[in-house]
């Protein structure tokens, strides 16, 4: 004769918060990124009858795959930019080595910045990383500097220092002088 035992259902602690209020919290800190825990937390009391501890805040929302990070810092490229540079991709994507991008030069500018940039902390889940709104675009600045360079297929030409903000006319001027000039040096 077998004996069969069966582990009977404890009561234990009751849950605080339900499934639906763990929704709402999902929604609250996907809509508020940039919010602190404390912020999350007392936002999730206003919108029930019982407080909730921030450690049960924090437990919930990092099982859940949340996790708080730094902002990550980028140029942010406006979507109708980003498919024109798509477009130009795809165009240029059968183009030769020794028929079109040997005759071209590529030009790019940059900034250096020296200084204390302010950290900005996001929620943020696995292989979000470069959402436009998990982005923090602002920073302290001390002291910057604005560079520009050149490169083609022979080589890379100098970095020159820029002045002031580069317009239209500014940045034709930098191409025929500086550039042109690189470029000549390449090639001579």
């Amino acid at each position: 004769m077998q004996w069969f035992y069966q582990t009977k259902p404890r009561s234990g602690r009751p849950k605080v918060v339900t499934d639906r209020d763990y929704r709402q919290l999902e929604r609250l800190v996907k809509v508020n990124r940039r919010y602190s825990l404390c912020d999350i937390t007392s936002s999730c009391d206003e919108k029930r009858n019982k407080k909730v501890s921030r450690r049960t805040v924090q437990y919930l929302v990092g099982k859940y795959g949340f996790n708080r990070r730094v902002a990550r810092k980028r140029v942010i490229v406006k979507c109708v930019n980003r498919k024109k540079r798509l477009a130009w991709c795809l165009n240029k994507r059968k183009w030769t080595v020794n028929g079109q991008w040997d005759k071209g030069i590529f030009s790019d500018e940059s900034q250096i910045v020296i200084g204390n940039d302010s950290r900005v902390y996001v929620w943020q889940q696995n292989g979000e990383g470069y959402r436009p709104d998990l982005i923090s675009a602002k920073s302290n600045r001390k002291f910057q500097v604005m560079i520009c360079g050149c490169i083609c297929w022979h080589g890379v030409g100098t970095l020159r220092k820029v002045t002031g903000i580069i317009i239209s006319e500014k940045y034709k001027d930098i191409l025929e002088g500086q550039h042109l000039a690189c470029y000549c040096k390449i090639f001579s």
